[in-house]
């Protein structure tokens, strides 16, 4: 699945442009956003990737690239600041790089593909879910969530298995360490408190899906762009 880069500019700049340039490398989905809607966009895009792209960090730039900092790093995903203003941030969190535009795509490229190496070993992100392997935060279209240690394990095997069957036997020696199948309560209540968590609709749920007779199955629904 292509890693999703969502580009945040300022009003009146081309839309097309860089989103162009990174989806040539073809690892790569990118979609690009006006600075004023970034604040109540990302955490319902959830990208593995954010690029900052201004001409320069004034008080209006500023303020909005602070809380944009902020949010960012609550999401733990990389973030790379365009911008001619690199040695005059004095942003409260710091970007993962800053940049001086106009470089070689090259050079962009790199740093894309560094940081997105460096940060995936720490998250699973499947179908539009984002679930912290370190500090067991799942980000999801809904919001975010703390997941308590069964849950997480639970929602972490889900996961490494995308859209296949898993058996109640599997799930129980998998998350629970144990054969024995003769009560799944336990597994039943965990699965409900997943879907409260990520389903838009408790009643016909999208993700995590019963199949009768033999499990559950997770079926990625993938963001739109």
């Amino acid at each position: 699945m292509p890693a999703h880069i969502l580009i945040i500019q300022e009003p009146g700049s081309s839309r097309h442009g860089l989103p162009r340039l990174i989806e040539a490398e073809r690892r790569y989905r990118a979609w690009t956003i006006e600075l004023e809607q970034a604040e109540n966009s990302l955490f319902m895009d959830l990208p593995d990737l954010v690029v900052v792209n201004i001409k320069r960090l004034n008080t209006d730039t500023r303020s909005s690239c602070q809380k944009i900092c902020q949010q960012v790093e609550s999401l733990m995903v990389p973030l790379i600041l365009l911008t001619d203003g690199c040695d005059e941030m004095g942003l409260p969190q710091e970007p993962n790089a800053c940049l001086v535009p106009p470089l070689p795509f090259g050079q962009l490229a790199t740093v894309i593909k560094m940081l997105l190496e460096d940060n995936e070993t720490h998250i699973l992100a499947v179908g539009g879910m984002r679930l912290h392997l370190d500090t067991h935060q799942l980000y999801c279209s809904s919001g975010s969530y703390y997941l308590p240690p069964k849950e997480f394990h639970l929602l972490e095997t889900f996961l490494r298995h995308p859209a296949r069957v898993l058996s109640r036997r599997f799930l129980m020696r998998e998350v629970w360490e144990t054969d024995f199948v003769g009560d799944t309560s336990t597994l039943y209540v965990h699965i409900h408190w997943l879907r409260k968590k990520i389903e838009p609709d408790l009643s016909e749920p999208r993700y995590l899906r019963t199949v009768r007779g033999v499990g559950y199955r997770f079926s990625p629904v993938l963001p739109e762009p």
